[in-house]
């Protein structure tokens, strides 16, 4: 049997800790709550589980995959949108060739779906709803359902009914006759449109009743008590609680307290079960934790602070002496569980993000720096004799800033933002202020040894050793699309996609294609191949321009092109001069 979830964003009910991610991916006790649903289908042997998904989401197929870990195979189906859960049904209609179950993503249900699926059989039923026993701060907007005494679901309380008033959690059992039912291509909802038609056409409709428990999760209420349910659940056992023991990540220390891998505790910490603390936190002098407290992954919380019935979202910073009490805190942001109020916090002393890239950001840009002051120590024999040639030939001054715009490799930049900033690079001077070549201009600019003193750049931290190519002003005056301003994502680096998979003569449109792969795809793995290549692409480039200048003179001289040349025919050696004079008017535009 397919076991089907439906994920996709329910809209702003948990606002804002729903803002970045769709609501299958909200965390609860530091899990997706979309791990809940798929470990209850696993758990009764439901081996194939589709997920449809009204748009890609990478967060949730990467956190997920294939569902190896759960012994299951979960597959994605992108649906279209705004067509209800009984619509998104109807898709998959060439799927569903025997009965299946349909599971909530974004709620905690913990039924015996067996038992279930045995009163599905026993009474030949086209469609079983799972119910919960009515509870009243669930209900808010939540239409109760009746069944009379053998179980059928009734349009309205009547007389017939055993007195009991029910609510839908989410979960159906539905045989492949009830697709038949819904219209292709309009909305349509399995609990307020499917299941009238289905009574409307005199097909009987049962409702299971099991001990079971459900949370919909429709506000931060219901958040925070389901945390405290799971970790009440996992101490105890409780049968209130949900019925099986959840497994929380980490280990236990103790009755209650369980803490994630690389989390450091101080000794003089004191915690008061159930509390949850994630992998790499950091719990200083004489805090104080619990009860009911989740702790995100990455974490700092600070000497003195103290905190209880709250959750610390990932990546959060907690000041010292912080009082927090039925909040959430999101990084900066402070959020009232009970009104769902929401503060903006600016003081870093009190509340602040503590992502682990700022770490792997600041380190990268340190090693960058080290780096490219190993490389100025090489280069600085040749450098010394350049500038001492420069000086002699053509006096001074003998380095010039280019101006460029591009996005400096700082940690507290974010993606999304168009971060264009103005950079002046270091070069030797090739031209002088008649724009004509020095002695050692174009020998120079031939051989793009002007840019050495780029590493200096690198060194100071106004670019990267790898990113995306700097811009002139013209340059940028040119991004006109939204996919080529993606360039300002991602940090101006000394070589990059740019230098080593693109020449001269090539359009600015694969340059902005080069650049936009770098933002959007660069791994440090890639960075590193990047530099390695760059001393071979110089090479080639230095060969090509002296080949591009030979042919170049050869055909001033006889109007021909040798062929010794190879492939520079005439419509290369165009192209080749058009880009090296495009080259040439930039240079001349720096001085």
């Amino acid at each position: 049997m397919y076991a089907f979830l439906l994920a996709t964003s329910a809209g702003d009910r948990q606002s804002p800790l729903i803002n970045d991610v769709t609501s299958p991916m909200l965390p609860v006790a530091n899990h997706p709550v979309m791990v809940y649903p798929v470990e209850l289908a696993a758990r009764y042997g439901f081996r194939k589980i589709v997920v449809g998904l009204h748009r890609l989401d990478h967060t949730l197929e990467g956190y997920f995959e294939n569902g190896q870990r759960w012994n299951s195979q979960l597959s994605y189906r992108l649906l279209q949108p705004h067509v209800g859960t009984a619509g998104a049904l109807k898709q998959l209609a060439d799927e569903m060739a025997e009965p299946f179950i349909v599971l909530p993503s974004d709620a905690i249900v913990d039924f015996a779906l067996d038992e279930a699926l045995a009163f599905h059989k026993k009474h030949k039923a086209k469609a079983t709803l799972i119910l919960s026993k009515v509870q009243p701060e669930y209900m808010l907007g939540v239409q109760p359902l009746y069944l009379d005494a053998n179980g059928v679901l009734l349009t309205s309380a009547t007389d017939g009914t055993n007195g009991e008033a029910y609510a839908a959690v989410g979960a159906y059992i539905f045989e492949p006759d009830v697709l038949a039912h819904i219209p292709a291509q309009s909305a349509y909802d399995c609990l307020t449109d499917l299941l009238p038609a289905l009574l409307t056409a005199g097909e009987p409709i049962y409702g299971y009743v099991g001990e079971g428990y459900w949370n919909p999760l429709h506000s931060l209420q219901d958040l925070q008590k389901a945390q405290r349910d799971l970790l009440h659940s996992a101490v105890r056992g409780n049968d209130a609680q949900p019925k099986r023991a959840p497994k929380l990540e980490g280990r236990q220390i103790q009755p209650g307290v369980w803490i994630g891998k690389n989390t450091v505790i101080d000794a003089s910490a004191q915690i008061t079960a159930p509390v949850l603390i994630g992998d790499g936190c950091r719990i200083g002098r004489d805090v104080e934790l619990g009860p009911n407290v989740v702790v995100g992954q990455h974490t700092i919380i600070d000497d003195g602070a103290t905190i209880s019935n709250s959750t610390i979202c990932q990546n959060s910073y907690i000041g010292q002496l912080l009082h927090i009490d039925q909040r959430i805190v999101n990084q900066t942001e402070l959020i009232d569980i009970e009104s769902s109020a929401t503060v903006q916090v600016t003081d870093p002393l009190l509340l602040a993000e503590n992502a682990p890239r700022l770490v792997r950001t600041l380190l990268r840009i340190n090693v960058e720096k080290a780096l490219a002051f190993v490389l100025l120590i090489i280069a600085a024999p040749v450098l010394l004799v350049l500038a001492t040639v420069s000086w002699l030939t053509a006096g001074s001054p003998i380095f010039v800033r280019a101006p460029r715009v591009g996005r400096r490799p700082r940690a507290e930049q974010k993606a999304g933002v168009i971060n264009m900033e103005s950079i002046s690079l270091f070069h030797l001077r090739t031209y002088r202020a008649d724009h004509e070549y020095t002695p050692l201009g174009q020998w120079l600019v031939e051989t793009e040894l002007f840019r050495l003193p780029e590493l200096w750049n690198v060194w100071r931290g106004d670019i990267a050793l790898v990113g995306v190519k700097p811009l002139t002003q013209e340059e940028a005056a040119q991004l006109n699309e939204s996919w080529q301003q993606k360039c300002f994502d991602h940090q101006a680096g000394f070589t990059g996609l740019w230098y080593t998979q693109t020449t001269a003569n090539d359009d600015f449109d694969e340059l902005c294609m080069a650049n936009t792969y770098q933002a959007a795809l660069h791994r440090w793995q890639d960075d590193l191949r990047q530099l390695r290549r760059t001393p071979t692409i110089w090479r080639k480039r230095v060969a090509r321009n002296r080949k591009v200048r030979s042919a170049i003179c050869d055909k001033n001289q006889t109007g021909t092109v040798r062929q010794s040349y190879g492939n520079l025919n005439d419509t290369n050696l165009s192209k080749s001069i058009t880009g090296m004079r495009t080259i040439t008017n930039y240079y001349r535009s720096w001085y």
